[in-house]
């Protein structure tokens, strides 16, 4: 409300209305309300920029976030590659071994 009465005061009308008779009272009626809409508009277009910025950041975020998921994901599966060709090394050379013994 403070904002909106600092912009109708800046455009020249006061909340009190200015009203002469007839005609007069009619102009600044609508010049009120002219006033009272293009700072709502303002205000709403001010609201959706911060939105928009607030989501442009959510975003990228979200996008960092899956970056960095994917790559632990690829670290991970090579891990898990390098742990299961170990282990089958192992296991061969334990067969190989236990076939040595029989022999």
């Amino acid at each position: 409300q403070r904002r909106l009465d600092t912009q109708l005061a800046l455009a020249g009308i006061g909340s009190s209305g200015g009203g002469g008779a007839g005609g007069d009272g009619e102009e600044s009626a609508v010049a009120q309300v002219t006033a009272v809409a293009q700072a709502t508009i303002a205000r709403l277009q001010e609201l959706v920029a911060e939105k928009n910025a607030a989501l442009t950041r959510a975003q990228a975020a979200m996008a960092e976030l899956r970056s960095s998921a994917l790559g632990k994901q690829n670290e991970d599966r090579r891990t898990i590659e390098q742990l299961n060709d170990l282990l089958f090394k192992q296991d061969q050379a334990e067969i190989k071994g236990m076939r040595e013994a029989l022999e």
